[in-house]
């Protein structure tokens, strides 16, 4: 296995806000039952595909922007915790995580990089999203009894305040290269 892999597979772990996604869809899937953690897969899995195979034809720079506005609403959800909530709603944040999610972690085009490198680096990040987002699931599974489900709304919280503050301040502070 190369650094590329490596890098790729670190990736998820490396970026906050893909992070901050993955765990609110988590806690969100956990909260909708069992039918909800496996929908959560049947509609993230193939949006990060098509996210990771469009980052050669579309660049999107401020991927991090959507995905702490997709935290700060899927911990919103969390933490409010509707008796009823629609399948949907999980069904569509997945959707959305997982293409900013592919679409947030392009392979570096170096000169002299082959192709088969980038292939692994995309599919690490694959792999590297799947793990965590396995990881949060048994985790957020075993704190969702009735006593506990507390833990979990008190996550989402904080992951809401967290995923707002950055926001704001990445909004009032815009990215721009630092001047001498």
């Amino acid at each position: 296995m190369s650094a590329w892999f490596w890098n790729g597979l670190l990736h998820p772990l490396w970026a906050t806000s893909h992070v901050m996604c993955l765990i609110t869809l988590a806690l969100l899937s956990v909260q909708c039952g069992r039918l909800g953690m496996r929908a959560l897969w049947f509609a993230l899995t193939p949006s990060l595909i098509l996210g990771l195979l469009l980052t050669r034809l579309i660049s999107l720079p401020q991927s991090d922007y959507y995905l702490l506005a997709a935290s700060v609403f899927i911990g919103s959800i969390i933490a409010l915790r509707p008796p009823r909530l629609p399948l949907s709603i999980l069904i569509f944040a997945a959707l959305l995580v997982g293409l900013f999610i592919g679409l947030a972690s392009t392979a570096p085009s170096l000169p002299g990089m082959k192709t088969h490198q980038m292939a692994e680096h995309l599919v690490a990040v694959a792999l590297g999203s799947g793990l965590m987002l396995v990881s949060a699931q048994v985790i957020a599974y075993f704190l969702n009894k009735p006593w506990q489900g507390l833990a979990v709304r008190i996550l989402g919280a904080w992951i809401t305040a967290g995923a707002s503050m950055v926001l704001a301040l990445m909004l009032l502070v815009p990215l721009s290269p630092l001047k001498p």
